[in-house]
């Protein structure tokens, strides 16, 4: 079963946090049996955090999945508004 790693926006702990998936990069989704990974509805097992991140990465089976990970580790956003205008700049831009 796929995890989850979550990580706050520092300026902006009451938004909703960062979520990457070990299995698809994605967020999580409620469903009827639970919480499942947005991307392929696999249930999440556990949740990851701050000060976590090498016991998540350790849950990756999928090395590209890692390299998405370090990628999103090295975002650089304070705000939910800002990670979510970058996310729509980047959409368009396709």
């Amino acid at each position: 079963m796929p995890n989850i790693y979550e990580r706050p926006f520092p300026r902006d702990l009451n938004a909703p946090v960062r979520q990457f998936t070990s299995c698809c990069g994605a967020s999580d989704k409620g469903c009827e049996g639970g919480v499942a990974c947005r991307s392929c509805y696999h249930y999440i097992d556990d949740y990851y955090g701050v000060g976590e991140e090498e016991a998540f990465r350790a849950t990756i089976r999928k090395p590209s999945m890692v390299k998405k990970f370090n990628e999103m580790l090295a975002e650089k956003y304070d705000t939910y508004d800002e990670w979510h205008d970058a996310l729509m700049r980047k959409t368009r831009a396709r």
